[in-house]
């Protein structure tokens, strides 16, 4: 695994999102500012879901809930900010955007103390400003897991799993799926035009077996997380250039 934290970048950029979102040249920007913070939010969700780097590893069970549950709150009011934000007069939209600040900031300053680390030093990362990228997230799942997956990665098709049943099995066989789809050294194996269908397609198998595995006694809010991740990945796929 990585042995450089993911998690860390995330933070800073959203202390840095929270120092310019309430500038007077972001007056009238609010659904620009929300759509932003809810591009880093989900990252911050991908990264403490599936982390790549073994300094993100939580092992405490009872910290884990609580980070994702504070991420979850954050995203949640994100996700409604964008929606009131086409709607907002001028006075709401100073409203909204004061909350949105007040809400990084409490998010980050509750994430410090379950994570035990100082207080990020904001700075502008842009590669989080845009939507997850499904490739860019693969590739990393890859070069983390190459060892766990290599069989999979391998084969590079989704299939039946003979030997184990269960949302575990079909989450791997999607997630192998995907690995292929995405994989820089098949490039040459498939063409441009059926490149992106089959990324669409590997792309909601991931969705259906996350699905799947939420109904095996998750609770509900890591459910709604998971499913949210599996949204983001089929809406990065849909929209991707062939």
């Amino acid at each position: 695994m990585d042995d450089e934290s993911q998690l860390m970048p995330l933070l800073g950029h959203l202390a840095w999102l929270a120092d310019r979102i309430d500038d007077p040249v972001n007056d009238g920007r609010l659904k620009d500012a929300a759509l932003l913070t809810y591009n880093a939010a989900i990252m911050l969700q991908w990264r403490l879901e599936f982390p790549v780097s073994g300094h993100d590893r939580i092992r405490n069970e009872d910290t884990r809930r609580a980070v994702a549950e504070v991420v979850d709150g954050l995203v949640t009011l994100v996700e409604w900010i964008v929606a009131k934000a086409d709607d907002a007069d001028e006075d709401q939209d100073k409203r909204l955007r004061n909350l949105l600040v007040a809400e990084i900031t409490r998010s980050l300053q509750s994430l410090h103390g379950l994570l035990l680390t100082g207080e990020s030093v904001a700075a502008r990362v842009p590669a989080l400003e845009a939507a997850p990228n499904v490739r860019e997230l693969l590739d990393g799942f890859l070069a983390a897991y190459a060892g766990q997956y290599a069989d999979a990665i391998e084969e590079g098709r989704i299939r039946a799993a003979q030997r184990e049943v269960g949302p575990d099995a079909a989450f791997r066989e999607a997630i192998a799926g995907l690995i292929y789809i995405n994989d820089h050294a098949r490039e040459a194996d498939m063409s441009p035009g059926l490149r992106r269908p089959l990324t669409q397609i590997s792309a909601g198998f991931f969705k259906t077996a996350l699905r799947q595995q939420a109904e095996e006694g998750l609770s509900p809010a890591r459910k709604k997380r998971l499913l949210r991740l599996a949204n983001s990945l089929v809406q990065s796929a849909a929209s991707a250039n062939p």
